[in-house]
């Protein structure tokens, strides 16, 4: 009986997997499609571009790093709106192995100005494996805070928070208690430069 459930589940975790993947790679499309659509006349440019490409330590990506693209989508008035996708990793110098794929809708404030207010939504699909445990595949869901300084030159920075949750966890059976909520902790706080082209 309890074979027979266990196999249950197998299945409905690679079948709810895929769905992810296949779900995942129709928003990465569907956010270039849109971000063809920004609008590109003179008034509506940001003098430092529309396209950015930030490193970041911590934030959404649930991982330590992150290599992140942003590109606005469109302006009204002071305020812009973009849409970013990462990849995120826990590096070479760890016993962690995994990656992160975050997608996020952000609003910021002051498009002609040096300082600036970001607020946006995220999710992040996470894998996670410590040595010789199980692999973790969680969805991430929350929210980022930050301040951003950005003069006229092309590189800004970024710090904030991102208070992110588990939203669905595909993996409930592992052992490794060091893994269980680390993303969230090291994760909150987030520091970031880029360059806007």
């Amino acid at each position: 009986m309890f074979s027979s459930a266990e196999s249950f589940f197998n299945i409905f975790s690679k079948k709810l997997n895929t769905k992810i993947i296949r779900n995942l790679l129709i928003t990465i499309l569907l956010f270039f499609s849109l971000s063809t659509f920004a609008q590109s006349d003179e008034e509506t440019h940001i003098y430092r571009g529309l396209n950015s490409i930030y490193f970041e330590i911590g934030g959404v990506s649930m991982k330590p790093f992150s290599i992140n693209y942003d590109r606005v989508l469109f302006i009204k008035e002071e305020t812009y709106f973009s849409l970013s996708i990462g990849f995120g990793s826990y590096g070479v110098i760890t016993d962690y192995k995994g990656y992160s794929i975050p997608i996020s809708f952000s609003s910021t404030t002051g498009v002609h100005k040096k300082n600036h207010f970001e607020m946006g939504l995220g999710l992040t699909y996470s894998e996670k494996k410590f040595k010789d445990y199980k692999n973790e595949k969680i969805i991430y869901g929350g929210f980022r805070l930050a301040y951003k300084y950005q003069a006229k030159e092309k590189l800004f920075f970024k710090v904030g928070i991102s208070p992110f949750t588990k939203l669905i966890s595909f993996q409930e059976k592992s052992e490794n208690f060091l893994l269980k909520d680390i993303e969230l902790l090291l994760n909150f706080f987030q520091i970031s430069i880029g360059y806007t082209f």
